[in-house]
């Protein structure tokens, strides 16, 4: 499956170039004796988490450390509003948490969905921590995902985006709710209650 790649896809991307610079650094001989002191964004880093690459589409900006319920909320509430289309954007680890609330919400409604990856590239800068030592820069690349997700096509060419992605059939978005029904645990019903009530007999 398409989705499935890009799981597959932006996990082997990350694990590449998304790794954290200070980690490889302490555990780098002699470079115990250096401490990050600035972590700077390029210039396309800024532009992806900026409004240019997504126009006048409202944006979901997914981190690491957000709840996929209130992103999933915040989203649904947009949908709700009147709004056709939203993006979702996602840096380094936080890609496996896009690609999982865009799957949720695509179980919630009929959504068509383009998917484009990128890369930004980030400067960390360390100082040494003894004298005598020179300045260090690392220069490191993080996997970016944008996800659009739209109630209808504008143009039917954009089938053609190789990241396009048609809403799921009807049964399959309501696979995963009929799933944990069928997993809940069924009511027991209560036992007859003798005459004059409970205690009673």
């Amino acid at each position: 499956m398409i989705q499935s790649r890009l799981a597959n896809d932006s996990s082997r991307f990350e694990a590449t170039t998304n790794t954290n610079s200070s980690e490889v650094y302490r555990n780098t001989p002699h470079m115990e004796k250096y401490r990050l002191v600035q972590e700077h964004k390029s210039e396309e880093s800024d532009d992806f988490l900026g409004t240019q690459t997504s126009g006048s589409l409202p944006e979901v900006r997914i981190t690491q450390q957000g709840k996929p319920r209130n992103y999933i909320s915040y989203a649904m509430n947009l949908f709700e509003s009147g709004q056709g289309s939203i993006v979702l954007k996602a840096m380094g680890r936080a890609i496996n948490k896009a690609v999982t609330i865009a799957e949720i919400l695509k179980r919630k409604m009929p959504l068509h969905q383009w998917n484009n990856l990128s890369s930004v590239e980030m400067v960390d800068v360390y100082e040494p921590v003894e004298e005598g030592l020179d300045v260090v820069t690392s220069r490191r690349y993080v996997s970016c995902l944008q996800i659009t997700l739209s109630l209808t096509l504008a143009n039917a060419n954009d089938t053609m985006h190789p990241g396009y992605q048609p809403p799921l059939a009807e049964e399959e978005m309501h696979q995963q709710l009929a799933a944990a029904t069928a997993a809940a645990p069924a009511a027991h019903p209560l036992p007859p209650t003798a005459p004059g009530g409970i205690g009673a007999g």
